[in-house]
């Protein structure tokens, strides 16, 4: 069974240097979304900058708890 279109469907955690909003840092959580323009298996992912790993696994795992339960620990 597919996602709605727009849906998230799943977070995960990266080592990716960023400097969004003049804030340095190695760590983001990668968001997995439905596409909300293509088919089933289209996805967009966004990344969300963070301080630390510990603070991206927190916010991954917090998302992962309501939409893929599986992952939760993951990283």
């Amino acid at each position: 069974m597919s996602s709605p279109k727009g849906m998230l469907v799943s977070a995960g955690v990266a080592q990716t240097p960023s400097n969004e909003y003049g804030v340095q840092t190695d760590w983001v959580v990668v968001l997995h979304f439905q596409s909300p323009t293509g088919d089933s298996s289209d996805f967009i992912t966004r990344e969300l900058p963070c301080l630390t790993r510990t603070q991206a696994v927190a916010i991954a795992d917090m998302w992962n708890a309501q939409v893929s339960p599986e992952l939760v620990g993951c990283w």
